[in-house]
C-alpha cells in the first residue's frame, strides 16, 4: 500500500524535515511520527468510508 511506502521509505522523513518543519512558527513542532501517524489514520478513514 501507498501508505506503507511512505512510514518506510526515508526519503519523506527528509523531505518532511526540509520543507514542512521550517514552515512551522509555532512552539510545538510536529514530528515526522506525528504527521505520519494523524495522515495514516485519516487516509484510512476515507478509504474505509
Amino acid at each position: 500500500m501507498g501508505l506503507d511506502e511512505l512510514a518506510n521509505n526515508p526519503l519523506y522523513l527528509m523531505r518532511y524535515q526540509q520543507f514542512v518543519s521550517p514552515m512551522v512558527y509555532g512552539e510545538r513542532q510536529i514530528t515526522w511520527d506525528e504527521a505520519y501517524s494523524r495522515f495514516r489514520s485519516l487516509a484510512l478513514a476515507i478509504l474505509n468510508a
